[in-house]
């Protein structure tokens, strides 16, 4: 089933020379720090936590395709409420050129909170707010490193049936004194704590203004998508998602997807989509099959209806 409507709306950085990549610029808007505020955008509180816990998962990623050299900047930010605290983790990627450099990761647990979903700033990670409690700017300063994502006008905004919330807006990545424009995919997820969590999502551009987001909001099974081009937008409530290729991941002895193929059943959405480059690394787990975790450039073309397009984009994905 198809729907439309009118919405509401060559540079490297390898890890080795982050140090000397990263200099200073000027603090973004004033506006409240996240300290400041209870809830972590403008939405209804997520539920509260149950007596088994809850997960929550904010996933902010700036990217930019349209140029030879493209840019991404992922932020994961997880907080686990449990017996006794919250456990909070976060990880940021900065991607450009097809060379990857994880910067930033930290794990950390705190009291328990009434409000255990709110995103938490740590050392050298700041996060800003503006006066309607939407999510405006992550910052990543340490002495003279400087990187921030300042998140501009929402386009967009899509939300799955369990209260999944997908915000897609304007957006600016500010490194060495550089500026670069494009777009930061908002993404706001919940559940109890051991339910699955969602596998993979990419959300893929062309040159023409077309945002393609395709989602797995409960965990390995059937996906689903929308797109926004210009001033019309699609939803597709029921999309297959399947491997095509696979490499073996060897620190995590797992294979890991380098090729992917997503359809309709209308037809009236289809597309592959294969790795470009990628930031793989292991998470903590038992057994002798580690979790895995990546950050992927992704490259391919996408049909809707009798249309063909060239994109490209980003896919996160995870397998514990």
């Amino acid at each position: 089933m198809r729907c439309h409507r009118r919405p509401r709306g060559t540079w490297l950085w390898a890890a080795g020379t982050l140090a000397a990549a990263l200099v200073a610029c000027g603090d973004p808007e004033p506006a409240r720090s996240l300290e400041e505020s209870g809830r972590i955008g403008a939405d209804a509180e997520p539920p509260a936590p149950s007596a088994t816990g809850r997960t929550y998962q904010r996933t902010i990623v700036f990217f930019d395709t349209s140029q030879d050299t493209t840019m991404f900047v992922p932020w994961d930010f997880e907080n686990r409420s449990q017996p006794g605290g919250v456990a909070h983790s976060l990880r940021g990627w900065l991607g450009r050129g097809g060379e990857w450099a994880l910067f930033a990761e930290d794990e950390w647990i705190t009291a328990p909170s009434r409000v255990p979903w709110r995103i938490l700033p740590r050392g050298p990670v700041r996060l800003v707010v503006d006066t309607d409690d939407v999510m405006r700017t992550v910052v990543y300063r340490e002495g003279l490193r400087d990187l921030t994502v300042d998140i501009g006008p929402t386009r967009v905004e899509w939300r799955g049936q369990r209260g999944e919330i997908y915000r897609l807006s304007e957006g600016t990545a500010r490194l060495s004194g550089e500026a670069s424009p494009g777009m930061v995919l908002d993404v706001s997820t919940a559940r109890l704590t051991g339910e699955p969590e969602p596998a993979e999502w990419a959300v893929l551009t062309d040159d023409e203004g077309f945002t393609l987001l395709v989602v797995d909001p409960e965990g390995p099974g059937e996906y689903r998508a929308w797109a926004l081009d210009g001033e019309e937008e699609w939803a597709w409530p029921e999309v297959s998602w399947q491997w095509g290729e696979t490499r073996s991941f060897e620190r995590a002895r797992r294979p890991i997807p380098v090729l992917w193929h997503f359809a309709s059943p209308d037809g009236e959405l289809d597309g592959s989509v294969e790795a470009v480059s990628s930031h793989l690394k292991t998470l903590d787990g038992e057994g002798a099959i580690l979790p895995a975790l990546g950050a992927y450039e992704v490259a391919g073309t996408v049909t809707v209806g009798e249309v063909e397009r060239e994109v490209r984009g980003f896919l996160r994905h995870i397998q514990r």
